[in-house]
């Protein structure tokens, strides 16, 4: 129906289109105007981040309820590394959680470090709390609670510096942790150091969380097999373990696991195993004889001998010095000993691990061990006086050039990159 338009005297009403007169028109606009602004503000209300679980950080002082800076970083962290744990009380200050840490001197605010988490993880707000939830989904720990991490420290220049880390943090105060996935809640006033299985009956003995033994002592290395000797783990059958906070055994298919904080197997019976820590006397009753306490584990390759290759990057000239040796097995590391320099004549005191060319293989045959070359030419075997140029490596350079990573530390230092020249002089 088409409205109908008045001609009548002016302070008169006169309708409008569809029959609606002007003061209901301003009422209607007026109204249109307050439901616009009122979806408007409410959008603007709305943050994805304030969704439970939200990978992110909210700044403090925003008006949003609990404020939490929640930084998050993918760098790769060294496992199994049990010096690397701690233990505190996560707390949040001024938003930012952090782990307090207990100390021997009377200091009043406890130390604390600003935790940045792996990328996995998230946080939620709910209850007057934060909680901390795992890359599985799991509540990890919440605030309030006392936790056992993995970790490694960085300085803000480091943090500032790395391509890992997002999410401002910036008005939280230094130390700070990035933290591994290893995050357990526990009694510190109750904290198991020994576990037994039932089946078979195991002692693992396990070390306090915070450790109060003096860091020169933790210089050794232990190299062997992973032994159940009655009912104890050994090294190579002889020194009792004591084991980081935070591993745990198990059995699976009747065969005894050891499993680190994060639940992950690192090691088996009957596994080489290397890992760094400190030997000490005072094994107990049940597991005789020089214990060592570990606090870095890994399992070694499971080859006869070891063969580290040089990735690619090492620059071996004819400036490089050239030498002449002979070519040992040490356990499972390949060597050259009686070295001499050539330029000079000067005696190398001690064998030398040798770091092979890219390109080179070993092989076993007719029951001795043979170098192959770039083309696929035997060079050199077992026993054999060498002679070739080479570079000394630092154990850096070893490690990120020269595939160390892998042996270490079965196999010791110093370590030589060999050129594709080396060669057989004398045969035994």
């Amino acid at each position: 129906m088409r409205g109908v338009i008045s001609t009548g005297s002016p302070g008169t009403s006169r309708p409008g289109r569809f029959g609606i007169s002007p003061n209901r028109a301003d009422l209607w606009l007026a109204l249109v105007i307050l439901l616009v602004l009122t979806i408007a503000g409410c959008s603007q209300g709305l943050d994805p981040r304030d969704s439970p679980g939200q990978q992110g950080t909210r700044l403090p002082g925003d008006g949003q309820g609990p404020s939490v800076v929640f930084p998050v970083h993918d760098a790769p962290l060294g496992t199994d590394r049990g010096e690397q744990y701690l233990a505190g009380k996560l707390v949040l200050l001024e938003g930012c959680l952090r782990l307090e840490v207990p100390s021997r001197e009377a200091i009043n605010p406890l130390p604390s470090y600003l935790l940045i988490w792996p990328d996995s993880f998230t946080y939620q707000e709910e209850a007057g709390t934060v909680r901390v939830v795992d890359g599985h989904g799991r509540t990890a720990a919440q605030v309030g609670d006392h936790i056992r991490l993995s970790r490694s420290e960085v300085t803000y220049e480091q943090v500032n510096a790395s391509e890992f880390v997002a999410g401002p943090y910036e008005h939280c105060e230094e130390p700070t942790f990035w933290v591994g996935d290893e995050v357990s809640v526990f009694d510190p006033k109750n904290e198991a150091t020994i576990l037994l299985l039932p089946d078979p009956k195991v002692l693992f003995p396990r070390q306090k969380t915070v450790m109060a033994v003096e860091r020169a002592f933790w210089t050794a290395a232990g190299v062997g097999e992973l032994v159940l000797d009655g009912g104890c783990l050994k090294l190579d059958g002889e020194h009792p373990i004591i084991w980081p906070a935070g591993f745990t055994p198990h059995v699976e298919d009747g065969v005894v696991q050891v499993r680190n904080g994060a639940g992950r197997t690192i090691a088996r019976v009957g596994d080489e195993i290397a890992g760094g820590g400190g030997y000490y006397q005072g094994g107990s009753l049940e597991c005789r004889g020089e214990v060592f306490r570990i606090y870095g584990i890994k399992v070694l390759p499971d080859v006869e001998v070891y063969f580290p290759k040089q990735d690619g990057t090492v620059r071996i000239d004819q400036r490089a010095n050239r030498f002449t040796g002979e070519l040992v097995l040490n356990g499972k590391c390949l060597e050259v000993d009686n070295g001499i320099r050539l330029s000079n004549g000067s005696e190398i005191l001690g064998p030398v691990l040798l770091i092979w060319p890219k390109n080179f293989e070993l092989i076993t045959e007719d029951g001795r061990l043979k170098i192959l070359n770039y083309k696929g030419n035997v060079v050199a075997r077992l026993g054999d006086r060498v002679q070739f140029r080479a570079l000394d490596l630092t154990y850096k350079q070893a490690i990120e050039q020269g595939g160390l990573e892998a042996i270490t530390p079965a196999c010791s230092s110093p370590y030589w990159a060999v050129g594709e020249d080396f060669k057989s002089v004398e045969y035994p």
